[in-house]
């Protein structure tokens, strides 16, 4: 018996509708090839409208003539080496711990120089906090000790802490009764000169213009250490035209929704660095970040001329990103827009 013999019949209807569906796939096809081919036609056009710019020469080969993506423009240069990965070892803190020794705490810029120059002084202070076990080192300003002396001042430290329940990653953080800062006088009777008891009286003692720095914390995350950086704009450093200086500004700690005004001084030599500044604040380098508005040097003078700011809430997925040159933020606002566009492909 033949195949043709065994294989069943079909009926008119279902040979029809075999038909009909062959043809809806040889129709779907050229459809969605159609609309993928416009698609890709707009993303070119968009490409060659922004992408080029003549006042900006770097930009010249980022795309084809047909507007497609020159992916070499986008590859690392010819002879790039990768940057290696700083990983922290018990070699940099024995060289962290060198470097208290001989500068004392708060000289973090001269131990980075000396001893760890792939480190900068604001990575060192940090560090610090955790070799101390004190989030806030005001009090520790220009002490020196060995490595004994700080294993001492930790234990110190993290006992407070566990009494309180202010023991944060690693390190002391002050509370908003005042329990912490009542602990740390007793303990240290000198502290009380400092006059550094609570968030909102820290102030960096330092020659140099006053401001009054208010942080609204409008997250509803609970944020137990503050980290805050004072970033100067336009000054010459190994990071590019955005310099951070450390030794400047303060660590708070911070709850919910809770108001604090953080005092701070600006070196008179801020000139040298750069023209202007602004203060981000955040958990410990974690999102979210808080900026203020940008300050000139003009802002504030020897006589103690205060500014006050409201720290606003930058999300991860604003707009409005560091405050940059012009030329540089054209820039990578065309870099970016180019490759949104490939991505849309």
């Amino acid at each position: 018996m033949t195949d043709l013999e065994t294989k069943p019949i079909e009926s008119k209807e279902s040979m029809d509708q075999g038909q009909t569906h062959d043809q809806t796939e040889q129709d779907a096809t050229p459809k969605v090839e159609r609309v993928f081919d416009a698609r890709q036609q707009r993303i070119n056009e968009i490409r060659l409208k922004f992408c080029v710019r003549d006042e900006f020469p770097i930009t010249k080969n980022m795309i084809h003539p047909d507007g497609t993506l020159n992916q070499d423009y986008f590859r690392p240069p010819k002879g790039a080496k990768a940057e290696v990965a700083r990983k922290w070892t018990d070699k940099e803190r024995e060289l962290l711990i060198k470097g208290i020794e001989k500068y004392g705490i708060g000289h973090f810029r001269e131990i980075s120089e000396e001893f760890l120059p792939a480190w900068s002084g604001n990575d060192l202070r940090v560090k610090s906090m955790r070799l101390m076990g004190r989030q806030n080192l005001q009090l520790y300003k220009d002490w020196k000790g060995t490595e004994q002396d700080m294993a001492r001042e930790f234990e110190l430290n993290k006992a407070i802490g566990l009494k309180y329940g202010t023991w944060k990653a690693g390190t002391l953080v002050a509370d908003d009764d005042g329990l912490v800062a009542k602990a740390i006088e007793e303990q240290w009777p000198n502290s009380k000169k400092a006059q550094v008891s609570t968030p909102e009286d820290e102030d960096v003692e330092m020659e140099g213009n006053t401001y009054d720095i208010t942080v609204q914390n409008d997250s509803k995350d609970r944020v137990t250490a503050w980290r805050v950086d004072l970033m100067v704009l336009g000054g010459k450093c190994s990071t590019g035209d955005i310099c951070l200086t450390d030794g400047v500004v303060a660590d708070i700690a911070q709850g919910y929704n809770t108001l604090n005004k953080l005092t701070f001084t600006v070196p008179k030599n801020l000139a040298q660095h750069g023209k202007a500044f602004y203060i981000q604040f955040s958990n410990n380098g974690e999102q979210p970040l808080y900026e203020s508005s940008l300050f000139t040097i003009e802002d504030g003078s020897t006589s103690g001329q205060k500014s006050q700011d409201q720290i606003g809430k930058r999300d991860a997925a604003s707009s409005a990103p560091f405050v940059l040159p012009p030329v540089l933020v054209s820039t990578v606002v065309l870099g970016i827009s180019c490759v949104f566009a490939f991505l849309m492909i």
